[in-house]
């Protein structure tokens, strides 16, 4: 959907400051400080942060992992979706159906996404269930088994998902103007994946992947809500802290060039969907409010 906004037929005249924040602070999506904020890094590189919210009474909580779509070899397109996926299907200790009644007995709430350069896993829950949530994310994160049996079950599942969003265009639109936009660089594949990538993913992979990339450096738990900052540490610290960052991959994420383009995909149907981009600053930039 496309939203107008009016304007004066004669541009006002604007002048924008730019505020130099101390190195570290924290936004949040609207661009507000955060200050009820505390982190704390462990040896291995692990990055834990919270906000306080003492008058809630829930805490959300979300596993971050500095690897996405972007990151994948042309080959393995899909692979770390694939594995978002493949993550909850069970571990050394629960089995899928454990992992969804532990969540389901404190009245908890879990999903999970990838994006083209993360990763995440988050759930919902009760203030005082928060310790038996970092216990269960710490087995997943941990102890998945990644077993060969679900992974066929999970291919059909995905190439059904990829087949679905073909076939839905306010969707499809998003991945066709990624294409354009990104011509001939990661960003602009599908984080999906192709059914035949998709169809080809090994469990080898799928494990050399998480051995490469899952690594300690990586992640990033964030949480907020009724949450005690030193607690939430002492949790993760015996699960977390004696990993070892020894198959971290080291690698770097150019910035593209991007060509003006346009381009089309003709179908008959009664609307038209369009996406307009346009290249603006990091998402670390100093100019990223201003624009």
């Amino acid at each position: 959907m496309l939203t107008r906004y009016p304007y004066p037929k004669k541009p006002a005249n604007l002048n924008f400051t730019l505020l130099n924040f101390p190195k570290g602070t924290l936004f949040n999506r609207a661009g507000k400080i955060l200050n009820n904020y505390k982190k704390t890094i462990f040896d291995n590189g692990t990055r834990i942060i919270t906000e306080s919210i003492s008058h809630a009474k829930s805490v959300s909580l979300g596993m971050w992992v500095n690897a996405g779509s972007r990151d994948e070899l042309d080959k393995e397109r899909g692979i770390f979706h694939f594995i978002e996926h493949m993550i909850f299907k069970g571990t050394r200790s629960r089995s899928a159906t454990q992992i969804a009644k532990d969540l389901d007995t404190i009245g908890g709430f879990s999903n999970a996404f990838t994006g083209k350069e993360q990763t995440c896993f988050y759930a919902r829950v009760l203030d005082k269930h928060l310790q038996f949530l970092t216990e269960l994310f710490s087995d997943i994160f941990i102890n998945s088994l990644f077993a060969e049996k679900d992974l066929e079950l999970e291919k059909a599942v995905i190439l059904q998902e990829i087949s679905m969003t073909e076939d839905t265009p306010d969707d499809y639109v998003h991945i066709l103007s990624d294409r354009t936009f990104w011509q001939g660089d990661p960003l602009g594949r599908p984080i999906l994946g192709t059914k035949e990538t998709v169809s080809k993913i090994t469990r080898k992979e799928i494990i050399d992947y998480v051995s490469r990339f899952y690594s300690p450096k990586r992640v990033v738990i964030a949480a907020a809500g009724n949450v005690d900052h030193t607690l939430l540490v002492d949790y993760f610290r015996s699960f977390l802290e004696p990993l070892s960052d020894e198959n971290n991959v080291s690698f770097t994420r150019p910035v593209p060039l991007v060509t003006p383009t346009v381009s089309s995909y003709p179908k008959e149907l009664e609307q038209v969907h369009l996406c307009v981009g346009a290249q603006a600053s990091s998402l670390s930039g100093e100019k990223r409010f201003a624009e």
